[in-house]
């Protein structure tokens, strides 16, 4: 394939709107193709095709988002990498140089291998990527497995290795996973555990799932991901679900109610106390006839906010230092709707109300958060899929901490098999207020600069049209563009920041 794109952007001291030359560039993608393996390769791969990211709420968020792989390469026998927990997450490779990949299966032995370098930009240089996962499986979907992973970026490097087992019989399975990674950067190194045991029963009307895993101090999994919990942490739950049918034809087909908590610990307090935070959950579903389904959920969170997570803070500037002054308990509850999935239409909606914390002041807050989705299939040949989100929290004074709107509205259209049309648009608008400390209501400063109030508003296009005469023989056209604007939903002031217009032409040769 080859490809030539022309990038713009706005000159932030001019003002100024620009377009560099256009960059031709060009690629290789190969497959060997057997009955039971598969040899990949990619040489320069190119995936501005591919469907951009559906945003997510980022105010009050403590830890990275988790978004899905959908970059073909490395799609393909992704399921051979999976792991316990995430030791291998493909979009840590951010800027592939180039790849190979080998997956396949001789008798019971499962095998899959990827290697990748990365583009890190001319200061940090390439880093490259080794991953391994072998599987064996045995009796009836019971496995063992190991997975190996290693990044490689200058000086420094991060290995880790895992070996997990999972064995099943009647309703029941239990797995364990036990690993370690090996890091060394900046002239130190450093070792640390994982580990996961986990007991299920998947039964008609009664089931589980207890599971207790830890990460110690310093675990890194630059090639996984595995930072929902952190490091130096133990995490459990013992989750329970009942499910009751209804009588044939009945309004209520079944009723499932799920319930259980929650911990988390510091790796060397597990299993005193009550924890540095946690859940208690109950909800009910109710499976109508037709395909509705009626959620509710209840649930009561408590966080003990660490000290170590407000180091630097300071209430003024050379102020005293900050601790907040009290830990959040609270209550919040979800109803979600769900319709049947018709020909034509689609739909589900979920509302959050309660007591929240706020991770960034130690304080609590109160709030709602409203998540919708809207399919709509009006012909054969045309798909409108509508989302959205929005986030609203106040401090206990009533003052606004934080809001965030994401509305995105996506449109395709596929006139016939070679041909397809899609447009994405998707406004932001995430706001949130100068930091204060819980009580007292004075400025925080952290290492002594100031946390002034943050607001974004802006919003992003994708088109994209592609013509595909034979598989594999493809001509994309492409046109990216992402505007800013300083008023809440304020289109007439919206500016162009950057934009980026993109030809992809491939062509496969099949044997």
């Amino acid at each position: 394939f080859i490809t030539a794109t022309a990038n713009g952007s706005r000159d932030g001291a001019s003002g100024e709107f620009g377009r560099d030359d256009i960059d031709p560039d060009a690629g290789l993608n190969l497959r060997l193709g057997f009955t039971s393996y598969a040899f990949d390769a990619t040489l320069n791969p190119d995936f501005s095709q591919v469907e951009s990211d559906e945003g997510q709420v980022t105010v009050n968020e403590r830890f990275a988002l988790f978004f899905p792989e959908k970059r073909p390469f490395f799609l393909e026998g992704i399921e051979l990498f999976g792991t316990p927990q995430t030791l291998v997450y493909t979009r840590r490779i951010v800027d592939p140089r180039a790849g190979a990949k080998f997956t396949g299966k001789f008798g019971q032995l499962g095998v899959a291998h990827l290697t990748a370098v990365d583009d890190g930009g001319e200061s940090a240089g390439e880093a490259w990527f080794n991953i391994t996962r072998l599987r064996r499986d045995f009796g009836r979907n019971s496995i063992a497995g190991v997975t190996f992973t290693n990044r490689d970026q200058g000086g420094a490097h991060n290995r880790v290795l895992a070996g997990d087992f999972r064995y099943v019989w009647g309703l029941y399975y239990a797995q364990v996973q036990y690993g370690a990674s090996w890091t060394a950067d900046g002239g130190a190194t450093r070792r640390a555990p994982i580990w996961q045991a986990e007991y299920d029963r998947t039964g008609r009307s009664w089931g589980f799932n207890y599971l207790l895993r830890g990460i110690g101090e310093g675990f890194d999994a630059q090639a996984g991901f595995v930072n929902r919990l952190r490091s130096n942490v133990v995490n459990g739950h013992a989750f329970n679900r009942l499910t009751l049918y209804g009588s044939r034809g009945a309004l209520l087909e079944n009723l499932t109610v799920f319930f259980g908590p929650d911990r988390t610990w510091l790796y060397d307090d597990f299993g005193f106390e009550e924890g540095i935070e946690g859940f208690e959950q109950i909800d009910a579903t109710f499976q109508l006839r037709g395909g509705w389904a009626l959620t509710g959920h209840l649930q009561r969170d408590f966080v003990k906010f660490q000290d170590t997570s407000f180091a630097g803070y300071t209430e003024g500037e050379g102020g005293p230092a900050y601790l907040p002054p009290d830990d959040f308990s609270g209550v919040t509850w979800v109803t979600e709707v769900t319709t049947p999935t018709w020909r034509r239409f689609g739909a589900e909606l979920s509302y959050r109300r309660g007591r929240m914390p706020l991770f960034e002041e130690g304080g609590t807050g109160t709030g709602w958060q409203l998540v919708g989705r809207l399919a709509l299939r009006p012909t054969a040949t045309i798909r409108l899929a509508a989302s959205g989100a929005a986030l609203q929290l106040h401090r206990r004074n009533g003052d606004e901490f934080a809001r965030a709107l994401i509305p995105r509205l996506q449109a395709e259209y596929q006139p016939s098999r070679s041909l397809f049309f899609r447009a994405i648009g998707e406004y932001r608008s995430e706001r949130r207020a100068a930091l204060q400390a819980a009580g007292t209501g004075e400025a925080l400063f952290i290492d002594g600069v100031a946390q002034p109030a943050v607001r974004r508003n802006g919003l992003r296009v994708d088109l994209l049209v592609s013509f595909e005469p034979t598989p594999g023989t493809v001509a994309f056209l492409g046109y990216g563009s992402s505007l800013e604007t300083d008023g809440d939903f304020n289109w007439s002031r919206l500016e162009r920041v950057s934009d980026g217009f993109f030809v992809k032409l491939a062509y496969g040769i099949r044997r």
